[in-house]
């Protein structure tokens, strides 16, 4: 299932309550970094964690995002967009970041 998942040799994932899905675009994970517990991470498309970055808990990366359909369904078609994240950058907890974001090295 994480088939196209690229993660550093230093991850440290909390086991409780993580989840890691990764459907078709692929996750890549830099050495040094830390994801807490109750992440979610939506991989329609890539999301790029660079080294040294911390995730803080319940954080919630939304790659996929719907165009808005005709009024029968508001909910029309969706498509995926990456997130990246620079090295050494620190997400506090329950942050969300939504498709096509890209966070700077170091950022807070």
């Amino acid at each position: 299932m994480l088939s196209r998942t690229t993660v550093g040799w230093t991850l440290r994932i909390v086991r409780e309550g993580r989840r890691l899905v990764a459907p078709s675009s692929g996750l890549v994970v830099g050495p040094g970094s830390f994801i807490s517990r109750n992440c979610y991470l939506d991989l329609e498309a890539k999301l790029v964690l660079g080294a040294r970055v911390t995730v803080g808990h319940g954080t919630t990366f939304v790659t996929t995002r719907h165009r808005l359909g005709p009024a029968e369904c508001r909910s029309g078609e969706y498509t995926g967009e990456p997130i990246s994240v620079g090295d050494g950058a620190w997400l506090g907890a329950n942050v969300t970041v939504l498709p096509g974001v890209s966070i700077g090295r170091g950022a807070v």
